[in-house]
């Protein structure tokens, strides 16, 4: 039997990759990183069930940071974090939200796309900001379909569903740190979009086709480039075409990933 604790509001255990993918024969106790206080966090661990920390988050992030020397105490840490210690497994963002390389937009269907540039996102990130800036000085119009900076009067609720219909999709991280790679750059490769995108790609750089990304700096430093790789691009599509027409991921290493990774866990559950 699993148990679920600390997790987001919204969180749907049916549809949880761990319920889906491994056959559990122990009683678990699987936490997300949530937690009211130190006090939650320290009454979870003396249970006697299997403890498994989950965590999609950036652990690094000053919220949740206090966690790290928790870890170890934990009978199994799952995260997408890059850790070097005998109980973690890094989980690919290709894993936590069941991709296989085989759902990505057929490369082909670029000439039925007809949007130039958009951004799905609610975290008021100081570099959105300044990367929505930045093209409004070069007269092109980013779409903001989600909360932050909404242009176009509603919230889009299927996000890959929006992002297909444009060439070029604004898709940072809320933060950075080693193996931090979460599920935006995926979404947008998956719907053949152009990521434009900040984050640590260390870890999945033999995944996703690094030629089909316009990669940020850590330091912002060569943000200006980025943008004016874009706006040539929109304007010579030919060679736009040409990035669009190349498959996204490396469909073999990811597989070869995931089959990995779920290995791991199954034998950590032995």
């Amino acid at each position: 039997m699993i148990i679920y604790k600390n997790f987001w509001s919204h969180f749907n255990k049916d549809n949880f990759w761990l319920e889906a993918k491994i056959k559990i024969s122990k009683d678990i106790t699987v936490s997300s990183v949530f937690f009211k206080n130190k006090n939650s966090i320290e009454t979870l661990l003396n249970n006697k069930s299997f403890n498994i920390l989950y965590s999609f988050e950036n652990l690094y992030n000053p919220q949740f940071d206090w966690i790290i020397k928790y870890l170890s105490d934990f009978d199994l840490v799952i995260g997408i974090n890059d850790i070097k210690l005998n109980n973690y497994i890094r989980l690919p963002a290709s894993l936590a939200y069941h991709i296989n390389g085989s759902e990505s937009e057929n490369y082909s269907a670029f000439m039925y796309k007809n949007k130039n540039i958009c951004m799905v996102s609610k975290n008021p990130h100081s570099l959105r900001i300044k990367m929505i800036n930045e093209f409004k000085n070069r007269d092109v119009k980013v779409d903001c379909g989600g909360p932050l900076l909404n242009n176009i009067g509603y919230n889009v609720v299927s996000k890959c569903g929006f992002l297909k219909n444009y060439y070029f999709n604004i898709c940072p991280e809320n933060s950075y740190a080693k193996g931090y790679c979460s599920e935006k750059i995926y979404q947008a490769l998956l719907s053949n979009c152009i990521p434009i995108y900040w984050g640590d790609l260390s870890c999945d750089k033999h995944i996703v086709n690094t030629n089909k990304i316009l990669h940020i700096h850590k330091d912002y430093s060569n943000l200006e480039s980025i943008v004016d790789r874009c706006v040539f691009l929109l304007k010579n599509k030919n060679e736009l075409y040409s990035m669009l027409i190349q498959p996204s991921f490396s469909v073999n290493n990811l597989q070869k990933q995931n089959a990995l990774t779920m290995e791991k866990i199954h034998q950590a559950l032995q």
